[in-house]
């Protein structure tokens, strides 16, 4: 594979983020053998809507590491569907904490940079591929 000033030219890569090449697809794919994907799932499935003030710190670590690993090219295949449903649900749920009058955002006093730290992670889970 080459790198030259107008792109990606060979085998091997189909982008330019560090999980968009072959070798580092093969290393994610043993790396995440050795996570606990079902127990990253039932985490996420755990959180309860009903109590945003409680578990929402608890979201927000959960999201990050999903940002993080929850990509095509990372996460498990053959856990595909269960990543799905699982983002939609954590972006759901930081969607809610986000809402004027949550308990998280007033216990917050509705910070702006709390505001804009949430924005940024729900939008990290809506663009994950």
């Amino acid at each position: 594979m080459t790198y030259t000033s107008k792109g990606l030219t060979g085998m091997g890569a189909w982008g330019y983020e560090p999980w968009d090449n072959d070798i580092a697809a093969d290393w994610f794919g043993s790396f995440m053998e050795k996570v606990d994907t079902n127990f990253l799932l039932a985490e996420i499935k755990s959180l309860d809507l009903t109590d945003i003030d409680y578990d929402g710190d608890r979201a927000r670590a959960l999201a990050h590491v999903m940002g993080a690993l929850g990509r095509t090219y990372i996460w498990p295949i053959d856990k595909a569907d269960e990543l799905d449903e699982a983002v939609a649900y954590l972006i759901s749920y930081l969607e809610k904490m986000l809402e004027t009058g949550s308990e998280y955002m007033d216990a917050w006093d509705g910070n702006e940079e709390i505001k804009l730290s949430l924005t940024k992670q729900i939008e990290a889970l809506k663009n994950l591929k």
